[in-house]
């Protein structure tokens, strides 16, 4: 715990100093340490989808996502593609997702990638994805087309920082663990 509050620490301090510079328009990368990597992103217009599109592209075993709101097309095709790559994907979202207009949780359930639906809260709030094992995307960033063209959103992506994924996993797996298959209506082959 206490490695994880000092790469905390180290990663506020490194964003604090960052965020005065940060170029609009484009992710940033920020070398935190020898070891990890750090790129920022922001909306709107400012390079969050394809920040997370490219950390997507990056997965070579498996990517775990958690998510409240989800109709990013562009977002589910870069998972979808990574399944397809042979990338093991799972994906967790809020209850909201079986009564949206419109989610990608239809068009992932679809194409066969493991997904649930977490009840247990009032919502699941998380917006993060785990890659291999060892680099995380969190920030405020719902996974949605209005939260890369409307709102004033972020993206942060920790590369190669396995103490923080392992954090996120064991959060990931809870809400995974308490959540329920999606009965979307699936057409049978």
């Amino acid at each position: 715990m206490k490695k994880l509050l000092m790469v905390g620490g180290a990663l506020l301090l490194a964003l604090n100093a960052f965020a005065e510079f940060a170029p609009q328009g484009t992710a940033s990368s920020i070398i935190s340490d020898s070891q990890s990597q750090i790129t920022v992103a922001f909306s709107p217009k400012q390079g969050a989808t394809d920040a997370i599109v490219t950390f997507i592209g990056e997965a070579k075993e498996s990517i775990q996502v958690a998510a409240y709101s989800f109709t990013s097309p562009t977002i589910a095709k870069a998972l979808l593609d990574a399944q397809q790559r042979g990338v093991d994907v799972s994906v967790v979202l809020d209850k909201s997702n079986e009564t949206a207009q419109y989610t990608a949780a239809t068009f992932l359930e679809n194409s066969r990638v493991p997904l649930r639906i977490n009840h247990r809260y009032k919502i699941m709030h998380s917006k993060y994805m785990i890659i291999d094992g060892t680099s995380v995307e969190t920030g405020s960033f719902n996974y949605t087309k209005s939260a890369e063209e409307g709102n004033a959103e972020n993206v942060i992506i920790v590369r190669n920082n396995r103490d923080l994924a392992q954090a996120y996993h064991s959060n990931w797996q809870r809400l995974w663990n308490e959540g329920k298959p999606y009965a979307s209506k699936r057409k049978t082959d």
